[in-house]
């Protein structure tokens, strides 16, 4: 039996009374912004017809049948991924239920309960295109990833692979190789890291780091290195440092403690990093010696954590997620602030950094709602965020954003999936 259904015209599903009595802030939308985007110190206005809710004609919804809409109800949707290829797009629900959908025809053509004693974790699914097919990663809390291999039609080959530790789900970390054939995973409690090869199951690589409480790892362009990330909450220092991947050994230690997120710039020539919730910096990964370039946030900014970074497919622009704040540099010759963000709500953080069309649209998550600002036209676009959406978890909506470019669509979930025309 089929367990999601596909609907072209949002019909209003959700009772409003139900919405606004689990969130009352869901009926505050969109936020207010005390610090807007500019183009010529203009302020950036509205495009026509936004913001818009999910219920526009366009909207394309999936959802469990087994569950509710909200995040933390039996069957809501945990976390999604999209195939490289833009094929298949999978699901795992609170009850680890796991389901792929034809994407180009909405039809569900796989759809299994993972056994495990564990529930799966928040937004930790990959789904990678390999030679003979596709594998699913889904990972059970920092306890397990359980690997489904499957046909290029979708049709399961084999028994599940279940590997220790979990993927690196909190700060938006892609866990795996640019080829997509290696993925890593953490055992916090243990204090190490495992790259696992997915065309030689045989073979694994241990890295060793301190026991902290929160990790991040991200890939070189070729796939040569891997940089990892700790951060403590507990007192303990944490590491940021860069490995060999064929070998393990430790390359390079770019001893910045507390560091909470980081990202590695499409060229491959920098590394960001958060440190602690004081700046940004940027590292040389061309020069060892070279002393880092530190980004500062201005001020009245309360940053209070740093959620995203993500570079411009150029490498020229640097785009930070922060409590309450987005803000871009331009990194040519010299650092410089060319946009800030901020919006006024207590408890939001502004995450699901995405660049589009290049480096002329940045999409970004705030307030229960997907947004886009547009750098040339100074316009912004707005989806959700209605009393009759089901993306009503305003203050905890840090989700990733998906973007299937050949068909045009972007969105994301909340309980549920909501993909619109990205214009």
């Amino acid at each position: 039996m089929t367990m999601f259904c596909l609907i072209l015209l949002f019909s209003g599903l959700l009772c409003t009374a139900t919405a606004e009595a689990l969130y009352p802030e869901a009926i505050q939308r969109p936020p207010s912004v005390l610090h807007d985007f500019q183009k010529n110190n203009v302020s950036s206005s509205w495009a026509l017809g936004h913001p818009k809710e999910w219920s526009d004609k366009d909207a394309l919804r999936y959802e469990f049948s087994d569950g509710g809409p909200y995040r933390y109800t039996s069957g809501a949707i945990f976390a999604t991924a999209l195939s490289s290829d833009e094929r298949f797009l999978v699901t795992v629900n609170t009850s680890n239920h796991v389901s792929v959908i034809d994407f180009a025809t909405g039809v569900q053509v796989f759809d299994r309960t993972l056994s495990s004693t564990y529930q799966a974790a928040y937004r930790a699914v990959r789904v990678l295109a390999g030679p003979s097919g596709y594998e699913v990663l889904a990972s059970m809390t920092y306890q397990e990833v359980q690997k489904l291999q499957l046909s290029p039609q979708g049709e399961q080959i084999g028994n599940v692979t279940v590997y220790p530790g979990g993927l690196l789900y909190e700060k938006g970390s892609p866990s795996t190789s640019h080829n997509e054939r290696l993925f890593i995973t953490a055992v916090p409690t243990a204090g190490q890291y495992t790259i696992y090869d997915l065309d030689e199951p045989s073979v694994h690589l241990t890295l060793n780091n301190q026991p902290d409480d929160m990790y991040d790892a991200s890939f070189t362009p070729d796939d040569q290195y891997v940089v990892t990330r700790s951060y403590s909450y507990s007192g303990m220092p944490g590491s940021t440092r860069m490995w060999d991947v064929k070998t393990g050994a430790l390359v390079r230690d770019f001893n910045n403690t507390n560091s909470e997120t980081l990202s590695i710039s499409p060229d491959g020539s920098l590394l960001a990093t958060s440190l602690s919730w004081e700046a940004i910096q940027i590292w040389s990964l061309t020069n060892a010696t070279a002393p880092p370039t530190t980004l500062t946030f201005p001020e009245k900014t309360n940053i209070n954590g740093v959620q995203r970074l993500a570079w411009s497919p150029d490498s020229t622009y640097l785009a930070v997620g922060t409590y309450k704040n987005l803000l871009v540099w331009k990194l040519i010759s010299f650092p410089e602030l060319v946009q800030w963000y901020q919006i006024e709500a207590n408890g939001h953080d502004v995450s699901g950094l995405l660049w589009l069309s290049g480096s002329k649209r940045l999409a970004y998550r705030v307030f229960g709602g997907l947004e886009i600002y547009d750098c040339e036209t100074n316009l912004k676009y707005r989806w959700g965020n209605s009393p009759n959406s089901h993306w009503v978890d305003g203050a905890y909506m840090v989700e990733n954003t998906i973007l299937a470019k050949g068909k045009g669509w972007i969105g994301g979930w909340m309980g549920m999936l909501s993909l619109d025309r990205a214009k």
